[in-house]
């Protein structure tokens, strides 16, 4: 997948997209949830930080959380926009939810993508063993998805993938907001965004 400079349209925010561009972002940004059979085998949950982190959580806690043998990961040490680190945010959403303390696996170190996904990683080995043989989903925003399967680790690369909507970003809404703008024009300007496939 190459550039398209069409997409420059998108950082002008008084622009108005056409329907076939936002159409276009959505297919290369957006895809479907994996299947209901494959998330009913999910063993450990890893949650994604961000400056926004909690709707992330509420999309973990909906799938996930009334299940007693899954396990979350939570992840980030950067500050959430309420001033708390995102694993805490995390963390407290989940138990909220009623996840139990003892199920929440807080990674406190990273603080980029590549980040979380090697120390979510290491805190699924040193609680199940090896990743690579353990049954893992994936919690982000939908259009983070390239980017996540960009950064994997070798022993993550079978995790499926479960999009979570934000107020700014979603498939809906990023075309109508300055700000979803913003995070979409980025995602698509990504080295990332060229997965092995496409070259």
């Amino acid at each position: 997948m190459k550039y398209n400079p069409a997409w420059n349209a998108i950082g002008d925010v008084d622009a108005p997209l056409s329907l076939a561009l936002i159409d276009e972002v959505n297919a290369v940004l957006f895809a479907p949830d994996p299947p209901a059979s494959v998330l009913a085998d999910v063993e450990v949950c890893v949650v994604l930080g961000s400056r926004n982190c909690a709707y992330k959580a509420e999309r973990a806690a909906e799938l996930f959380g009334a299940r007693p043998n899954v396990i979350f990961v939570a992840c980030g040490a950067n500050l959430a926009s309420n001033g708390v680190p995102e694993a805490e945010v995390i963390q407290a959403v989940l138990m909220r939810h009623g996840v139990a303390d003892d199920r929440v696996l807080i990674d406190e170190h990273s603080t980029n993508t590549p980040g979380n996904l090697i120390h979510a990683e290491r805190l699924i080995a040193e609680r199940l063993g090896d990743p690579s043989t353990v049954p893992v989903a994936i919690v982000s925003s939908g259009f983070h998805r390239r980017h996540v399967y960009a950064s994997l680790p070798l022993s993550l690369q079978h995790a499926a993938y479960v999009s979570a909507t934000g107020p700014l970003a979603g498939p809906d809404s990023w075309h109508t907001n300055a700000m979803g703008r913003g995070i979409i024009l980025h995602e698509l300007q990504r080295p990332s965004l060229v997965s092995p496939q496409d070259v």
